[in-house]
């Protein structure tokens, strides 16, 4: 089963790109990586797949039926709507080759990504394609159409080729049919390795970059060719959460040192990104972690979308700044500076009486959960955008200080059942650590158990 990204597809999606999610998350080997539209400067491809034995395939999803069709080139392509309108776009084999080469150009810049010699010397060392899927076109449909005229037959995905319940599918053929899109049909002698798909990743997608350095640039027509080493970035399940979260009200549980607040400030990120005209709270309760996040995003954001950027002369990461529409506080800085009140409770009660106006977030994101007082939480509920209802709340009940016991739709009327995720990950301690914790748990558990066993004799 292969890795998707996000894990599961948003509920917009139509049903042919539910159907080809399906297929590739059941159907590609464990390790092949699988984007659903992520963003990548300014193009959002429908689907990535990043394969090591493979190399890297951008698809075109078309739910297109044989009425849609009107007239079309290898250029332009004239469509008919559902509402019989007729309107041109851009062929969609074009568009996804268009998008692969926007990729690409990004990946060639990479020293450590290309290849340094021979016939195909500064190209990338691994293979790319690009393709179109018609999802609720038959190969037969597709030969009738005439699509074949204009879209050679190895850069298509048909509708049985991609539909598991199709009498006709088979796995296998799918894969091949996916190796047939390659521009530069060539095999990998040996697989990309795990430093390799983090460059790619981290040249892709700026959101999930944690830092880099640089071990050495090459001239190369009039360029500078990057060599990347030490590349940090968020893991695949961290980036999976971060980008899975969806919209409005989400709860996000997970252990000491899983990733929790930076899956948090990449979430900001994220939004301010995607809603630049958002005002973004992010809340916590010490100070201590308040000045961490600040530092945390200011680093994603100093961060430049190119990567080539980090390396210009007019680029200084260190001027980087958290952007004047995402608010970083400490709950006691936020409601004795921020909203200038002594009493939480007073405070309300007085909103109730129309007596105060409080300021709006279209987003608020809390860090540290486990500690907030109820109260807090219905102040922070009365700030949030009604409309947008985003709300991430991040926390972990074994590092309450209070031990509070709380019920989250009474205190902030959010319902968090099948809206709610665990990170069981530890990535701050080593093996030995944990071991060593481990052991020492089991040994003062057995203890209390005995001591238990004699109170009762």
């Amino acid at each position: 089963m292969a890795i998707t990204i996000p894990e599961s597809i948003k509920s917009t999606a139509t049903s042919g790109e539910r159907i080809l999610f399906r297929t590739l998350k059941d159907w590609l080997p464990d390790d092949y990586i699988v984007y659903y539209e992520p963003e990548i400067h300014g193009v959002r491809p429908d689907f990535i797949i990043i394969g090591p034995d493979l190399g890297l395939i951008v698809l075109e999803v078309k739910d297109y039926t044989k009425n849609t069709f009107y007239h079309f080139t290898r250029d332009q392509w004239t469509i008919r709507s559902t509402q019989g309108d007729l309107h041109s776009v851009k062929n969609p084999f074009k568009q996804s080759r268009d998008n692969s080469f926007k990729v690409v150009e990004m990946l060639e810049k990479d020293k450590n990504l290309i290849q340094t010699e021979g016939k195909y010397q500064f190209k990338l060392k691994f293979p790319y394609g690009y393709g179109v899927v018609f999802t609720r076109l038959s190969e037969i449909q597709l030969l009738e159409s005439r699509v074949y005229d204009v879209i050679d037959p190895e850069f298509i995905l048909s509708r049985d080729q991609i539909d598991p319940d199709h009498e006709h599918f088979s796995g296998d053929v799918m894969v091949e049919k996916l190796v047939q899109m390659f521009k530069v049909p060539f095999r990998l002698k040996e697989p990309l390795t795990h430093e390799e798909i983090n460059t790619i990743r981290y040249y892709l997608f700026p959101e999930i970059r944690l830092g880099a350095e640089v071990k050495e640039t090459v001239p190369y027509r009039d360029q500078l060719l990057l060599s990347l080493r030490d590349i940090k970035t968020m893991d695949l399940h961290q980036e999976n959460m971060a980008k899975q979260i969806g919209d409005k009200h989400r709860l996000i549980r997970g252990v000491a040192g899983s990733g929790k607040t930076l899956i948090l400030a990449s979430r900001a990120k994220m939004l301010a990104k995607k809603h630049p005209d958002w005002n973004i709270l992010i809340l916590c309760f010490n100070i201590s972690l308040s000045r961490n996040i600040i530092q945390m995003v200011r680093s994603m954001y100093a961060e430049p979308e190119k990567v080539c950027d980090t390396y210009s002369e007019d680029h200084d990461a260190l001027q980087a700044e958290v952007p004047d529409n995402v608010h970083v506080r400490n709950f006691h800085q936020w409601f004795k500076q921020d909203l200038q009140i002594n009493n939480v409770d007073d405070y309300i009660e007085n909103i109730e009486k129309a007596e105060k106006v409080l300021p709006k977030y279209d987003a608020i994101l809390i860090d540290e959960g486990q500690d907030f007082e109820g109260n807090w939480f219905k102040l922070v509920s009365l700030c949030l955008n009604p409309d947008t209802q985003s709300l991430l709340l991040v926390e972990d009940r074994a590092q309450s200080i209070y031990g509070n016991k709380r019920s989250y739709l009474k205190e902030t009327g959010f319902d968090f059942r099948g809206r709610s995720k665990i990170l069981n990950i530890n990535y701050r301690n080593t093996a030995q650590i944990v071991s060593l914790a481990w052991d020492f748990y089991e040994t003062f558990a057995d203890m209390q158990k005995k001591d238990s066993k004699k109170e009762n004799i």
